[in-house]
């Protein structure tokens, strides 16, 4: 029995399925399926990942030319690093409390592409 049809068997097919009340009580359950979020996911995090390296691109060139605003650069990134995560690590217990524990990662993702968007605006400014 090869991959996909076990999968099928073991979760009712809701993970290869496109979300209509015929593919059965797993799916019609759930608009969203186990493949499309996992899918919108992995595309986050590809997206989060292509804007840091041009933050981090912008930040080379400022961190490059020297001077107090780079090392007022470099502390800022520092703490900007330390405050994001401790918010996020914040998030995931509310989550967790609160019984939305599969919420976490993609919540963490918009969390941090925010951070990311905002440091691309002002180093670009």
């Amino acid at each position: 029995m090869g991959v996909s049809r076990r999968l099928r068997k073991r979760f009712g097919g809701a993970i290869f399925s496109n979300g209509h009340a015929s593919d059965g009580p797993a799916a019609s359950s759930a608009p969203m399926t186990y493949a499309n979020s996992l899918f919108r996911l992995n595309l986050a995090m590809m997206q989060l990942g292509a804007e840091a390296a041009g933050v981090m691109a912008l930040r080379t060139m400022k961190l490059a030319t020297g001077g107090a605003a780079a090392t007022a650069e470099a502390e800022r990134m520092v703490s900007e690093k330390l405050i994001a995560a401790a918010e996020a690590n914040t998030r995931a217990w509310a989550d967790a409390l609160t019984g939305q524990s599969h919420l976490t990662a993609q919540r963490t993702i918009t969390h941090y592409r925010r951070k990311v968007r905002a440091n691309r605006r002002r180093l670009s400014a």
